[in-house]
């Protein structure tokens, strides 16, 4: 996503310069990556060009293969479940906002769009419950219903989410896995 559709999606930061903006951005969200590869993934910086960071543009394939890299990808959205947790927590203590968190997914949007992207969220979720399995109780049907909901309780969530409506899916999930 770029600076004009972040613009876009959100208006409040219309009058906010781009240098600010894209600084504001790396600082809280992308701190790990360099701010000159972040601000051309931004197209903040002269001559940018975003779609060239896009795993489903022509251009990103043209130069990384189709998807790009498959283990980067595995390893990226493995990373993000980690990192989701982390937001869900930060937003149960009032560190994080529904607002913080809608720009996160913006910016991670070309990462989940890929196959390997999501196979890697999706196993890094798994490792995160794994060891909920050894709480006494786990294997009961309450029990997996109240460990789903807690994790989906800690999921964050954005303007147009719910925390009910994670903590319920989580739950009814706890308690499907119990048939499988």
């Amino acid at each position: 996503m770029n600076l004009a559709e972040i613009r876009s999606q959100y208006p409040q930061y219309d009058n906010v310069p781009d240098a600010q903006l894209a600084q504001a951005l790396h600082t809280k969200f992308y701190p790990q990556l360099d701010f000159a590869d972040f601000s051309k993934r931004i197209g903040y910086l002269p001559g940018a060009n975003p779609s060239e960071y896009d795993p489903g543009s022509s251009e990103y394939q043209k130069k990384y293969g189709p998807v790009g890299s498959t283990s980067q990808n595995l390893r990226a959205g493995a990373g993000k479940a980690f990192y989701d947790i982390g937001r869900g927590v930060g937003q149960l203590t009032g560190n994080v906002s529904r607002e913080d968190v809608d720009a996160s997914k913006a910016l991670d949007t070309p990462l989940m769009k890929t196959t390997a992207g999501k196979i890697g969220y999706i196993g890094g979720n798994v490792a995160i419950a794994a060891p909920t399995a050894f709480i006494p109780g786990a294997n009961t049907y309450t029990g997996a219903a109240l460990i789903g909901a807690g994790l989906g309780t800690l999921q964050p969530v954005g303007t147009q989410d719910s925390r009910a409506l994670n903590a319920g899916l989580g739950a009814a999930g706890g308690v499907a896995g119990k048939f499988l």
